[in-house]
C-alpha cells in the first residue's frame, strides 16, 4: 500500500472510531436512562410484593370476620328461637292459668283479677 493510501485509510479509520465513540457516548446516556428505568420497575416490583402481602393479610381478616358473623348468626338464631319457646310457652302457661281461673270461679265463686 502506498503512502497515501495509508494516510487515507488511517483517516478512514478514525472517522470511523470517532462515529462509534460518538455512538457508544450516546448509548451510554441512554444505558443510564435504562438503568434509572430498572430501579423505578424494582421499586414497583417491591411495592407489588408488598401489596401481595397485604392483600394476603387483608383476606386472612376477612376469613376471621367471616366466621365470627357465622358464629354470631349462629347466637341470634339460638336467640331467637328461645324466645320463640318461651312465647309459645307463655300462651300455653296463660291458657291454662285462664282454665284455672275459670274452675276457681266455679267451684268456689271467688273472681280473681
Amino acid at each position: 500500500m502506498d503512502r497515501e493510501t495509508k494516510k487515507e485509510f488511517n483517516s478512514l479509520a478514525g472517522m470511523v472510531k470517532r462515529g462509534f465513540d460518538a455512538v457508544d457516548k450516546k448509548f451510554e446516556h441512554i444505558d443510564k436512562k435504562f438503568d434509572n428505568i430498572d430501579k423505578k420497575f424494582e421499586h414497583v416490583d417491591t411495592r407489588f410484593i408488598l401489596l401481595g402481602s397485604k392483600l394476603t393479610e387483608h383476606d386472612k381478616r376477612f376469613d376471621i370476620l367471616e366466621k365470627k358473623i357465622d358464629q354470631t348468626w349462629g347466637l341470634i338464631d339460638g336467640y331467637v328461637k328461645a324466645q320463640e319457646d318461651f312465647r309459645e310457652e307463655f300462651k300455653i302457661m296463660k291458657y291454662k292459668m285462664t282454665q284455672v281461673e275459670k274452675v276457681i270461679k266455679a267451684k268456689l265463686g271467688v273472681e280473681i283479677e
